[in-house]
């Protein structure tokens, strides 16, 4: 029985091995070239989590700085626009308040185009 277990190991690692210098031989390499506008907006869609659309930072600034309870976070909505050159990230979601009652807020923020960082948040709600 082990030495059929081998077989199939060592079938397995030849297939693998074999088959990426072949496909690397016959393909050729492409390099895409992208406009300024299009890395730029590639660096924001990078801010935002692919599960959810959460941006990130803000979200983990949100459960540090704005929450009673971090761990009652429970996101619901995130959207974004660019106006004069600011990124302004909008967040919705669930949270205890202080009593422990689930309480809907918004967050408004300017946030770094670049790298994510929040520079100023612009405005708080609770619904």
């Amino acid at each position: 029985m082990k030495k059929f277990f081998y077989l199939i190991i060592l079938v397995f690692l030849l297939y693998y091995t074999c088959s990426d210098s072949d496909n690397s031989s016959d393909e050729e390499t492409k390099v895409e070239v992208l406009s300024p506008e299009e890395i730029q907006k590639k660096k924001i869609e990078d801010q935002f989590h692919p599960w959810d659309g959460s941006h990130i930072k803000l979200e983990r600034y949100i459960k540090k700085e704005l929450m009673k309870d971090p761990e009652s976070y429970d996101h619901m909505e995130t959207g974004y626009k660019v106006i004069d050159d600011k990124l302004y990230v909008s967040i919705k979601f669930r949270g205890n308040n202080s009593f422990g009652g689930k309480v809907i807020n918004k967050v408004l923020a300017i946030c770094d185009k670049e790298n994510g960082d929040v520079i100023e948040i612009v405005e708080v709600f609770t619904d």
